[in-house]
């Protein structure tokens, strides 16, 4: 089992139990693909899978699980609501490289410049943010308007501070 394994399974069962998912279609040769990278001692292969799954107020739902041993650990994940509801993507990115993990959580809003939008969907959220950047000082990289960024050193799963 990889890293990000549990994770995965947690996230598609926890769906699986609240919403009424049905399959999304992953095009064909996408669902599973296998690949060796690197060169010598550094060769390894990389697996990445693919899982789509829809519900009535989510037009998708997506994850990719790369799993490529100590050298690289993703999970991507994604959930889209269908657009006749006000409601704003999430995803999630969970990386591991042989220098430390990153975390990228990430609400985007479908309307980024409607202020009523903001109000209602990111101003709820920045002392979410603010405590993240009170915690781990570097946090604060956005990639997006709003998306807190951060590279935290964990074994296992104990989480610590940045060193």
């Amino acid at each position: 089992m990889t890293l990000y394994q549990p994770f995965l399974d947690a996230a598609i069962a926890l769906l699986q139990n609240r919403l009424n998912l049905q399959p999304y279609p992953i095009p064909e040769g996408f669902e599973s693909k296998s690949a060796i990278v690197g060169k010598g001692k550094h060769q390894d292969q990389v697996l990445t899978t693919s899982y789509g799954y829809q519900a009535p107020k989510l037009r998708q739902i997506r994850a990719a699980h790369v799993q490529g041993g100590q050298a690289l650990q993703v999970l991507n994940f994604v959930i889209f609501p269908h657009l006749d509801y006000d409601l704003p993507f999430f995803g999630a990115d969970l990386v591991t490289l042989p220098g430390g993990h990153l975390i990228a959580l990430d609400m985007q809003p479908l309307f980024r410049d409607d202020p009523t939008y903001q109000a209602k969907y990111t101003q709820p959220i920045l002392p979410i943010l603010n405590l993240i950047s009170l915690t781990y000082p570097g946090a604060a990289t956005f990639l997006k308007k709003h998306v807190p960024f951060s590279r935290l050193h964990f074994s296992g799963l104990a989480l610590s501070k940045p060193r």
